[in-house]
């Protein structure tokens, strides 16, 4: 068997089941185990983009700090992110790294999107 190489793993196509909820630009995306943001709006029984590399602002828990470099998950309950350490079952543990500090009282927080490392919370 020969090795094909397909393409650079920026991004995943997305499929939104027929009757299922549109998902909009910017919105984070569960895929299985993987996570990412979506690149375009998605209708219902459509596919998009999903980028899962990059660096992007996205909501954050208050009243808590990041510290740059700072493992991150993404609760899919409040659909915001979290320290790796508070990741419960059905989050995204392994989903990013801070890139900046963040503040308790910040609500966004910029986050390098870590792919490989991503695994869904048992």
């Amino acid at each position: 068997m020969t090795t094909v190489y397909k393409r650079k793993g920026e991004s995943f196509n997305h499929v939104v089941a027929a009757g299922g909820d549109a998902v909009a630009s910017n919105d984070v995306v569960i895929d299985g185990a993987f996570a990412g943001v979506a690149v375009t709006n998605i209708a219902p029984g459509e596919s998009g983009t999903v980028a899962i590399d990059g660096v992007f602002q996205l909501p954050a828990r208050t009243g808590v700090a990041f510290v740059r470099g700072e493992p991150l998950a993404w609760d899919e309950s409040t659909g915001r992110v979290i320290k790796s350490s508070a990741a419960v079952a059905g989050d995204i543990d392994g989903f990013g790294k801070a890139m900046d500090a963040k503040a308790s009282a910040a609500t966004t927080v910029d986050v390098l999107l870590t792919p490989a490392t991503q695994t869904l919370h048992a």
